[in-house]
């Protein structure tokens, strides 16, 4: 029983110190995210009890870490052989394990601190574009240190590990006196190694409760999100997500039967009688058509809380002049919370399906929307970034899908590119004037959408803008301001100017702010605002979707065509709600309520309007049901629309 004791001592300061590891990354965050607590009420129990719960996961990964090794040396230790390779081995064993956990952590905190979310499946999207994530790591000065950590906190863990077990091996051997290995003591030895294992097995359920082991929902006790976020480990979180997007692969969208989906978009959409194939296309007529040419400029990562923050709308005076001078749709919603979303759903009026990829199928699939449409009524059809345009291959599906001319990257002077994120949003704009120029001169009007990049990290101001003084944020939402205020400049001087419609939204918002709700809102929040040659400035406080940009431009131009997406004509049809996503969660939002849907199954009501973080979803079953159903309709059909390649024009 001794070498049993003996090995478990050996064990345990392991077992300690990964928890105090966990511990102080968890410590990290909150620091990092210190605004969403400053000043919450009941903070100090609210972060007690949130550690004390992250203390069950980080139990729970460490048990799981630990089950092996644990097995080996109760099994040897009944076996009575203590072979010096197998002690490295388990010291090899916990090094790699431990710290691949503590990399996932490391990762965590600096995805937490851009998309305030823990780091989920969602990254798998980027695989084929390692450089291009590579670039931007090594460009960030917060994103080197946190490499440079991913390398130190390992080693020196398993500089620490092999220290205790050098010191195991030099402690001298000694047999049990007086102890006879008789069935008696193969038996007590045999009972202590079940209750070892059992308890490790225990500590990897993380509770006593028998129908269901610890979950994500498990560390979700306040109405505060960073409260409930913080308790739950990155690696139990990561390696959940994978999981629940491997089944939902395995589903495809299975929230309710495909029929009763469309059958309940089709009613939203007043739709009595097919028009074609598709079940959703219906005819759109107008009494006079208008050739304006259309520039859409989405924006990088600008949450609408940047116009409601005086500190922060004193940064951008050109884009608030703008808001007060546009048709201005303060309550409008990003499909999803990655540019490829945001291209997706402004561009194609597609929705965000969760964790999955628009651009990244293996047949590019044709789909309704801005190039195709307008590519078809006569107009030429461009597509402009700072960067690369093959990042998400968006390039690629662009091409496919009538964007006959893209400028990027590999168009522009070595020593205009600072980053993985290419040249400055300024400069961009600057090459993008003589190109609009040419197409103007072609006598057809022109659709032509413009990529906006500094707002992202690795945030590089160029040395010829000066900004206030401010933090980082601010500064680069001053230079993003100046920027498209230097556009509109270049091209006002221009004749087409006066036949243009420009369109301008965000990709999809950004962590702003304390955070009320169980999903980030202010991600998914963004400004939209559409400047029309006949029309008046006018502020819309419907609900409204990235989605709805194109059938409402449409509108403007007056073009007849066959509306195949999942957007209205905001300034034909109010919306009674807008449904988007933010990977693994699904929101839906109405005139006053916002509800959420976690792939888990978490759900959530709260009521927006008051800015209240009360779930009142138990005494508002009827609005949640309806909400619910609203938002898996969208999707479930929209996913059955792209299965079915029934999303072309």
């Amino acid at each position: 029983m001794r070498v049993l004791c003996k090995n478990l001592r050996y064990l345990l300061p392991v077992y300690l110190s990964g928890l105090f590891v966990f511990f102080l990354f968890r410590l990290i965050l909150l620091f990092s995210q210190w605004e969403q607590v400053d000043g919450l009420t009941g903070r100090c129990g609210l972060l007690v009890r949130s550690f004390l719960m992250g203390l069950r996961f980080d139990s729970v990964i460490s048990c799981y870490i630990f089950v092996f090794p644990l097995l080996v040396v109760c099994t040897f230790t009944i076996i009575g052989k203590q072979p010096q390779l197998l002690k490295k081995g388990l010291a090899i064993f916990f090094s790699i394990f431990y710290g691949i956990s503590f990399i996932i952590c490391i990762a965590d905190i600096l995805y937490f601190g851009y998309f305030f979310k823990h780091l989920n499946a969602s990254i798998f999207n980027w695989t084929g574009e390692q450089s291009f994530v590579t670039e931007m790591l090594l460009k960030d000065k917060i994103s080197l240190l946190a490499l440079a950590l991913s390398v130190i906190i390992p080693l020196l863990f398993s500089f620490f590990v092999f220290k205790i077990l050098k010191r195991f091996l030099n402690e001298k051997e000694k047999e049990e006196a007086g102890e006879k290995k008789s069935w008696a003591y193969y038996t007590r030895l045999g009972i202590c190694s079940v209750l070892i294992l059992c308890l490790c097995i225990l500590g990897i359920r993380g509770r006593l409760a028998v129908k269901s082991p610890i979950r994500v929902g498990t560390a979700y006790f306040s109405n505060n999100l960073f409260i409930n976020e913080l308790g739950l480990n990155p690696v139990f979180y990561f390696l959940r997500s994978i999981l629940d997007s491997q089944s939902m692969k395995k589903q495809v969208l299975s929230f309710i039967p495909d029929e009763e989906a469309i059958a309940t978009v089709q009613q939203y959409f007043g739709i009595t009688h097919l028009q074609g194939k598709s079940p959703i296309s219906r005819e759109k007529t107008y009494g006079q058509r208008k050739n304006y040419n259309v520039v859409l400029i989405l924006m990088e990562g600008i949450s609408y809380s940047v116009f409601e923050d005086e500190k922060t709308r004193s940064y951008i005076p050109f884009l608030d002049s703008l808001s007060r001078n546009s048709l201005f749709f303060n309550h409008c919603y990003s499909a999803g919370i990655h540019t490829m979303n945001g291209v997706c759903g402004s561009l194609f009026s597609y929705p965000a399906l969760m964790q999955q990829h628009p651009f990244k199928s293996a047949e590019i699939q044709t789909m309704a929307g801005f190039p195709n449409i307008l590519r078809k009524n006569g107009y030429q059809t461009a597509y402009f970034t700072t960067h690369d345009d093959q990042f998400d291959n968006i390039g690629g599906f662009l091409k496919a899908n009538d964007v006959e001319f893209i400028l990027s990257q590999n168009d522009y002077p070595g020593d205009k590119i600072l980053s993985n994120l290419g040249v400055p949003d300024d400069y961009m704009f600057e090459r993008a004037v003589p190109e609009l120029n040419r197409m103007a001169r072609n006598g057809k009007p022109f659709f032509a959408a413009l990529l906006t990049a500094s707002n992202h990290t690795p945030i590089i101001i160029p040395e010829y803008f000066k900004p206030r003084e401010g933090d980082l944020r601010s500064r680069i939402l001053e230079y993003s301001d100046w920027s498209l205020k230097k556009f509109f400049d270049l091209v006002k001087r221009e004749s087409w100017f006066e036949n243009t419609l420009f369109v301008l939204c965000s990709d999809h918002g950004s962590p702003f702010g304390q955070q009320l709700y169980d999903m980030a809102i202010t991600f998914n929040h963004i400004p939209m605002m559409i400047l029309s040659p006949d029309k008046k400035p006018e502020v819309y406080n419907n609900p409204a979707g990235q989605i709805d940009i194109f059938p409402t431009v449409m509108g403007l131009l007056g073009i007849d065509y066959k509306n195949n997406t999942f957007g209205e004509d905001l300034l034909e049809k109010k919306r009674e709600y807008i449904f988007f996503s933010a990977d693994n969660v699904i929101g839906c939002i109405g005139d006053s309520l916002l509800y959420t849907y976690h792939i888990d199954g978490r759900e959530s009501l709260y009521n927006y309007q008051k800015q209240s973080s009360d779930n009142i979803i138990g005494t508002h079953k009827d609005e949640s049901g309806k909400m619910k159903k609203y938002a898996f309709s969208m999707m479930q059909a929209a996913q059955y629309m792209l299965r079915n390649d029934l999303v072309k024009p």
